[in-house]
C-alpha cells in the first residue's frame, strides 16, 4: 500500500484537531503546537491512513504514531504494516502509552512488544496542588512564592496579548543571554522555538501569562489543553536574576489559565538530571509513560524464556523495581504511579460508582496493599485474579528506638518481622524505610508521607571469631541481644529527627511512623552465563512485578482482570490490608455493583465459579548443595520456569482440575512450568491463597518461581522465569 505523508503546515491545524475531538489525547507530544513548531528540529509528516490520523518520524529510524481518531485500529495497523514492508523497514510505532499498547495486544496478541523510555515520560500534576502549596512537600515553592512578593512588592500577572507579546520576545531574549554560555545546542533550538511559539500564539490557539516585577516582564509561559481536563505547559520562562519567578509565573498561570482543568502536564525532562529534579519538586502525581513499539522477533513472545535479551532486561527492570521498594508502602505506591500514568481511575473518585466497559481501575488499602481491575468492553462471564503480597522478612523498628551505650555507641532497638535468616542480615550496609504521619500545620491535617533514609545508615556487626570461638559451630542469635542496628556515635542523633530532615518539616510534627530495616545491597545479574539474579526481597516482589507485568499486559476479553497485592502475608495476613480480610471480597462486590452484575446470590455464585484465583508467591528450587531437602520426584530447579505448587493437606490451593487450567495455558503458549512439592517430612510454608480462598470462594491454583535462600536478606532466583510468570498471568487473563 502506498501511504501518502504530507509536512506540517500552519493551515494543516484544524484538520489535525478535528481527530483529537474524536479522540482526546493527553500525551503534550501531540498537541498540534508542539508539533509544527519543532518540525525544523525533529521532520514529521502525517497522513490520514484507512481514516485515522498517523504521524510519520525519520528521527532515529522511520517510526509512526499511534493511530487518532481511530475507526477501525486493525485495518489502520495493516496498512501501516503492509507500508513498511515495502519501505523495507522495520515496523516501529514511537511515543506509545500504556493504554495505547493494550489496545494493540487486544487486537493482535502477542505480536507485539514495548520499551518504556524514563526520559520521555511526561510529568502530570494535580492542579489544585500547584496552585496552593500546601502540604509540607511543597513548602520551599510556597516560600519562593512569599519571597518573590515581598522582595517585589509592585509584581502583578497578566495574560499574553497582542499588545504585551513583544515584551515576552524582549525577555526571551534576556534568558538566551543569561543561558547561551557552553555552546549548548538545545538551549538554542529551545529559544529558537520559543520565538515561533509567540510569533503564532494566535494561530496556534495557545494561552500565555506573564509575570511584571519592577515594571519589566520577568518571566512567561505558554501552554493549551491536552485532553478532556488536562493542561499541557510548553514553555516556561524565567530570568535567573530573579529569584522565585519560575516558582510564582508556575503558581499564577495555573491560578488565572487553568480553571476548569485537573491535571497539569509539564512534559518530560529529556534524560537530563537537572531538569529532572527540578520536575520531581514539584511532586508529579503520576508520571505518562511512553515507549517504542516494535515487533517481537518471530516464533517468540514478550518475555519468553528462550530469549535472552528479553529475559535480562525484564529481570534489570524487576530489579530496579524492587530497588524503588525498600517497604511495602513504597511498593504499592510505586505501582499506584504506574496506574495513574496507565490512566486507571481511583474507585474512591467515581461519584456515581458506576463503572464503564472497557474502563480500567484501581483501590489502595493502608498504604500498602492495592487491587486493579480492567474490564472487557463485551459480555462478562466472570473474573482472572492473580494475588501476590508487598511484605518480606525484616527487622520492625520500635517506637522510641535509640539504645545509647557508654556514651560511645547509638543503636536501635527493633523486633522481628517474619521469619527471617537472622544471620543474613550481620555485616551488611541497612538503613531505614517506611512511612511517617505528619500534622500540616497549615491545614491541620495528618498526611502519610514515605520516608526513604538513602544512605548506609546501619550495620549490624558480628563478634569477632576471636571473642566468640564456637561462632561456626552452630549460634543461635538473639535478636534482642545480638541483632540491634548500630546507628551512631553522636549521642543526640535520632531516627525521628533524620526522618524529619529528609522530609523538610519539623521533628514534632511527626505524630506517628511505621519503619522498618532493610538491605542496602543492589539487586544484579550474577553467574559466569549471566544466568542468575541475586536481590532483597526477591520474595515477593518477584511474583508482584511479574503478576503486574502480566497483568499489564493482558487484553482480558470476557473476563475481569484483577491484580491484587496484599501486605502483612510474612506474619499470617490477619490485617485490614491482608488476605485474611475482607478487602478482595469488598472490592469484588464494588465492581459488581459498579457494572450493574449479578443481581441475586445464586447469579454471583455463578459468577465466582466461573472465575479463577491464581496465588503468585516464591518457591523453593532444588538448593546445589543440599539437594536431599527437596522432593525425590519433584525436582524445580532455577531457569526451569515457574512453579505449580501442590500440598495434601491444601496448605497450596491448587487440586487437578486447577493444574489442568494452568498447564493448558503454559502449553498452548509455550511457558515452561515445573511441579513443586514439599517432602513428606519437611513442611513447608503457606500463602495467601489459602487464606484468600477463604473470603472468595473461586478456583484457584498455587504458583510462584524458583529460588534459593527464601528469606534471606539477599536471595537468589533465575534469570529467565520472572519472564514465565508474567507471560502465565497475561495469557491467563487475555
Amino acid at each position: 500500500m502506498k501511504l501518502l505523508w504530507k509536512e506540517l503546515e500552519l493551515s494543516d491545524r484544524n484538520l489535525i484537531e478535528s481527530f483529537y475531538e474524536k479522540e482526546p489525547v493527553r500525551n503534550c507530544d501531540f498537541t498540534f503546537a508542539n508539533n509544527y513548531l519543532w518540525k525544523p528540529y525533529y521532520p514529521i509528516f502525517f497522513g490520514i491512513v484507512e481514516g485515522s490520523l498517523v504521524f510519520e518520524s525519520g528521527e532515529g529510524g522511520m517510526s509512526v504514531s499511534f493511530p487518532q481518531g481511530v475507526i477501525d485500529l486493525k485495518k489502520t495497523v495493516d496498512a501501516l504494516s503492509e507500508w513498511f514492508e515495502q519501505v523495507g523497514r522495520p515496523f516501529k510505532m514511537h511515543l506509545v502509552s500504556p493504554t495505547q499498547f493494550d489496545m494493540l495486544e487486544e487486537q493482535y496478541p502477542g505480536r507485539f512488544q514495548i520499551e518504556y523510555e524514563r526520559g520521555i515520560a511526561d510529568y502530570v500534576y494535580e492542579k489544585d496542588r500547584l496552585l496552593s502549596l500546601s502540604g509540607k512537600n511543597l513548602h520551599a515553592k510556597k516560600n519562593h512564592c512569599n519571597k518573590f512578593k515581598k522582595e517585589y512588592p509592585d509584581w502583578s500577572y497578566e495574560a499574553v496579548t497582542p499588545e504585551n507579546v513583544k515584551e515576552c520576545v524582549e525577555m526571551a531574549h534576556l534568558w538566551w543571554e543569561q543561558n547561551r554560555s557552553g555552546g549548548d545546542g538545545e538551549k538554542e533550538e529551545e529559544f529558537s522555538v520559543t520565538l515561533e511559539a509567540l510569533k503564532h500564539m494566535e494561530a496556534l490557539h495557545l494561552t500565555g501569562g506573564l509575570l511584571r516585577a519592577g515594571g519589566r516582564v520577568v518571566a512567561f509561559t505558554l501552554g493549551e489543553p491536552c485532553g478532556k481536563n488536562m493542561y499541557v505547559v510548553h514553555f516556561e520562562k524565567a530570568l535567573a536574576d530573579v529569584e522565585g519567578a519560575y516558582s510564582m509565573i508556575n503558581q499564577q498561570f495555573v491560578e488565572h489559565e487553568m480553571e476548569g482543568f485537573t491535571y497539569v502536564n509539564r512534559e518530560d525532562d529529556a534524560g537530563e538530571e537537572g531538569l529532572r529534579q527540578a520536575k520531581l519538586s514539584y511532586h508529579p502525581v503520576f508520571m505518562m509513560e511512553k515507549g517504542l513499539v516494535t515487533e517481537k522477533v518471530p516464533g517468540s513472545y514478550a518475555g519468553d524464556a528462550r530469549n535472552g535479551a528479553q529475559t535480562r532486561e525484564l529481570a534489570k527492570e524487576m530489579l530496579s523495581f524492587i530497588e524503588g521498594s525498600p517497604t511495602p508502602y513504597h511498593a504499592a505506591a510505586n505501582l499506584e504511579r504506574r496506574l495513574r500514568a496507565a490512566e486507571f481511575v481511583k474507585l474512591e473518585e467515581l461519584g456515581d460508582g458506576k463503572l464503564v466497559p472497557g474502563g480500567r481501575y484501581y483501590t489502595t488499602q493502608n498504604g500498602s496493599a492495592l487491587i486493579a481491575v480492567k474490564i472487557p468492553k463485551g459480555e462478562i462471564r466472570g473474573m482472572r485474579i492473580v494475588a501476590s503480597h508487598s511484605d518480606s522478612p525484616c527487622f520492625k523498628i520500635k517506637e522510641s528506638p535509640e539504645l545509647r551505650l557508654e556514651g560511645r555507641y547509638v543503636k536501635l532497638n527493633t523486633e522481628k518481622y517474619g521469619g527471617m535468616i537472622l544471620n543474613t542480615w550481620l555485616d551488611r550496609p541497612l538503613s531505614a524505610a517506611g512511612r511517617v504521619m505528619v500534622k500540616d500545620r497549615e491545614t491541620g491535617e495528618i498526611e502519610t508521607r514515605l520516608v526513604d533514609i538513602r544512605k548506609d545508615l546501619l550495620v549490624i556487626p558480628n563478634v569477632a571469631s576471636h571473642l566468640n570461638r564456637e561462632v561456626n559451630e552452630g549460634q543461635k542469635l538473639n535478636p534482642q541481644v545480638d541483632l540491634l542496628p548500630l546507628f551512631a556515635q553522636d549521642q543526640d542523633i535520632t531516627l525521628k529527627k533524620l526522618c524529619a530532615d529528609s522530609l523538610n518539616v519539623p521533628e514534632e510534627d511527626i505524630l506517628g511512623s511505621d519503619l522498618y530495616v532493610y538491605n542496602r545491597d543492589r539487586g544484579r545479574i550474577m553467574g559466569a552465563d549471566d544466568a542468575f539474579i541475586g536481590s532483597p526481597r526477591l520474595d515477593d516482589l518477584q511474583c508482584a512485578f511479574a503478576s503486574w507485568k502480566g497483568f499489564m499486559a493482558s487484553a482480558p476479553r470476557d473476563h475481569i482482570a484483577v491484580y491484587a497485592l496484599f501486605d502483612n502475608e510474612e506474619t499470617g495476613s490477619a490485617s485490614k490490608q491482608g488476605a485474611d480480610s475482607t478487602f478482595l471480597e469488598d472490592v469484588i462486590d464494588i465492581v459488581l455493583e459498579g457494572l450493574s452484575l449479578c443481581g441475586s446470590a445464586m447469579e454471583k455464585r455463578r459468577f465466582l465459579q466461573n472465575s479463577f484465583l491464581l496465588s503468585a508467591d516464591n518457591g523453593h528450587a532444588v538448593h546445589p548443595n543440599h539437594p536431599e531437602k527437596s522432593d525425590p520426584t519433584n525436582r524445580p530447579y532455577l531457569n526451569g520456569g515457574l512453579l505449580l505448587k501442590f500440598h495434601g493437606g491444601l496448605h497450596y490451593v491448587t487440586d487437578g482440575a486447577s493444574a489442568a487450567f494452568i498447564r493448558d495455558i503454559c502449553r498452548a503458549h509455550d511457558i515452561p512450568v515445573q511441579d513443586f512439592v514439599n517432602r513428606a517430612d519437611i513442611p513447608g510454608g503457606s500463602t495467601l491463597g489459602r487464606i484468600s480462598n477463604s473470603h472468595v470462594s473461586v478456583p484457584a491454583a498455587d504458583v510462584g518461581l524458583p529460588q534459593l535462600a527464601m528469606h534471606s536478606a539477599f536471595e537468589t532466583a533465575g534469570v529467565k522465569d520472572t519472564a514465565a510468570m508474567a507471560e502465565l498471568v497475561r495469557w491467563m487473563m487475555s
